[in-house]
This record gives structure tokens, sequence and C-alpha cells, in this order.
């Protein structure tokens, strides 16, 4: 059972935030954003930041806690995304193979074979698509296993396995086929285009302005691009998988302008906001609505973009999730509505505020439930 009294706020202020009054919150308003502060020094978050998206544009952004010792957190703020990098490969990908320079469907073995899997003939069947879909067989990281070596957990193609390994793959493939370094191909197909400055996907120690710093549970700041332990990602580094730095501004500029793809056909964009790998058991924990819990909307992996189909309105969306950093990015192509929430804190902190959030920003959104079940099973392994 979670423990109450460390996942609620203290009582006065539930009082304040449930009780209707002339002060209660409604997504973007006035009040919200004093909320929004107020809960994130509640559940300890070092910094934090969100943005409301109405009709295609930002309707309300707000920022709390400290981007480093006595900086407030603001607009300027760079927060680690994590797995949201995704869905920005996501787009840099399509645009490619829209272009005619990549290919969903073949091989990726002509251009790139990881050193752990020559032996294993499986690696011919991995294509680009399977990594989208995430169906390549395998692991979320190799250094998980025993041994720390990249090995097949089920045949390529056979079934769903979350994994940032495949995207490390892609990036590979894509880098030697086009005989361009990878972070150019996000640059040049994402970041440029949409005046993204403050987006940051390489691990350089010099540029670190506006970081929002990771501490860990006793305060301590491993360093920029860098882990507890003393791991830290080799300079010149960029993670396909996650990482990226951005502030709340250009992520939200990112998904308005992602809802409508970022200039392929209409034949990939349906591909991509398609479910191709649905998902079921713990994983499928987001009814359409939080009135009608008996709805079984489809719901899982399109191309890169998780997608929740419900009978009126998809959604698609991604989250990001590291030692120090929760973070929610999402976006229905019809109304072009969105939210975004990036919190930096230890991960079980931001676990439990990011339900809390949310119901201060979309209230009415699936992505609540999903959450509270993230928090109460995070809760339960703590």
């Amino acid at each position: 059972m979670p423990r109450i009294s460390m996942i609620l706020p203290s009582i006065s202020f539930l009082v304040a935030l449930l009780t209707p009054s002339a002060g209660s919150a409604s997504p973007g308003d006035a009040t919200s954003c004093g909320l929004f502060r107020q809960l994130s020094e509640e559940y300890k978050l070092n910094t934090a930041g969100a943005a409301l998206i109405r009709d295609g544009r930002v309707q309300w952004t707000c920022f709390a806690g400290e981007e480093a010792p006595g900086v407030q957190a603001s607009a300027r703020t760079r927060f680690n995304v994590a797995s949201i990098t995704k869905v920005i490969v996501t787009e840099a990908i399509l645009m490619e193979v829209d272009a005619g320079r990549l290919d969903l469907n073949e091989s990726m073995a002509p251009w790139w074979i990881d050193p752990d899997l020559v032996n294993d003939p499986r690696h011919e069947r991995l294509t680009p698509r399977m990594v989208l879909t995430h169906q390549t067989g395998l692991p979320n990281w190799r250094y998980f296993a025993a041994d720390r070596r990249l090995n097949f957990e089920h045949d390529p193609g056979a079934a769903y396995g979350y994994s940032g390994e495949g995207f490390h793959y892609l990036a590979a493939y894509a880098a030697r086929k086009l005989a361009v370094p990878f972070s150019d191909i996000v640059e040049s197909n994402v970041f440029e285009p949409l005046g993204m400055r403050s987006a940051a996907m390489i691990a350089h120690s010099e540029d670190t302005r506006h970081f929002a710093r990771s501490l860990d549970e006793n305060g301590v700041f491993p360093g920029f691009w860098c882990r507890p332990g003393g791991w830290c990602q080799p300079e010149g580094f960029a993670s396909a998988a996650g990482g990226l730095r951005v502030t709340v501004g250009d992520l939200a500029t990112f998904l308005i302008e992602a809802a409508d793809g970022l200039g392929y056909g209409p034949e990939l964009l349906a591909q991509r906001s398609t479910v191709h790998t649905p998902l079921t058991g713990e994983d499928a924990d987001m009814p359409c609505s939080g009135d009608n819990v008996t709805d079984l909307p489809s719901q899982g992996y399109g191309l890169g973009w998780r997608v929740l189909s419900c009978e009126d309105e998809p959604l698609l969306f991604h989250g990001g999730s590291d030692w120090a950093e929760l973070a929610i990015a999402a976006i229905s192509p019809l109304s072009r509505n969105g939210f975004i929430v990036l919190l930096n804190a230890p991960n079980i902190h931001g676990a439990r505020a990011m339900p809390e959030l949310l119901r201060i920003i979309a209230p009415d959104s699936p992505l609540v439930a999903h959450y509270e079940q993230r928090r109460d099973r995070a809760e339960a392994g703590s």
C-alpha cells in the first residue's frame, strides 16, 4: 500500500485546492501557476516547468524552483527531457524517409551491425520500423544485463519491448547510410527549421548555460551529462534515446508543429499516428475518460510516438524518465490542444508530484490516471 503521508501534500493545501472559491484555479488561469509552484515546493522538486497549449498556441507557462543555486527557473531554463528525445528523433527520421534517403522497411545490417550482435543472424532482420514501433527484441539498455552485452530478448518483430538501445541502433544506421553525424540529421530537420536554439543534444561540457541541475536525494550534483556514481556521457556524444536539453518554449514549438508532421506526406503521417504495437495489461492503463473507465481505447506505439486513440480525439504523447527527471509532452492533432510538464528532481519525488500537477494543467486528461498508477508502483517499490 502507498504511504499516504508521503504522497499527499499538506491537509491545509488540499483544502485550499479542492474547495471552490474565488481563488480556485482553472487550467491556464492566473491562480494555477501559484498552485503549480506551491505543489512543486511541497513535493521537493528542484526545478519544474509547464506549458498549456490551446488551438495550436501556447496559452500558459509556469516555472518553479531553481535551475542552479540562487538562480530561479524561468523560460530560459533548459530541462533534460529524457525519452521525449525519441519523438524528436522520430520526426527527423520520418523526414529522411519521406525524402527517399532512408527506408523504414530495409535491413539496417548493410550499414550498421552492433559488435555484440555480429554472431547472431537475427541482426539481419532489424529494420527502422521495428525500432520506431519497439519491436526490435532488444532490451531497453544492455548495461542491465549481467554481462553488459547487447543480446536479443526475443526475435525481432515478435513482441513489444521498449528499447533505448533500438534508438541508438537506428541512429548508427542513419548516420552511416547518410554519411553525416546523427546529430546533424536532427539539427537540419528539426532544430534549425523550428528555431529551437535552446536544444542541446550533444554532450559538450562548455555548453551548459541555463541547464537545470540534477541533484540526488542528498542534494549532490554529479555534474552535467552525468549520473550518480561517476558515469558521464563522453564529450561529443549524442544520444538518440534520451538526454536532450531544451526549454519549455522550444519543446512546445516542436509539439505544435509535429501535430501535423514535420513536412512529410499523409501516408507517413497516418502510419505515425496509428497504433502498430498495442499495449496490454499494466502498460495499458488509460481509459478514454475518467468517468467511463470501461472504455477500451486503442493504445500503444505508432511510429516513435505513443498513441491513445479514443472515439472522438486521438492523443499523441511521449514521456521521459531518468534518475532525476520525469517529463511528459502530449498533443491532440485534431484540436491542437496539448501540454508539457518537465520535472527535475529525484525520480520518486517526480512520481509523487506528476499526477497532482497534471490535475492543475490537464485535469480531464487520461494521463492523470496513467501517472497515478506510475506513482503507486513507484511507492510500492520504494
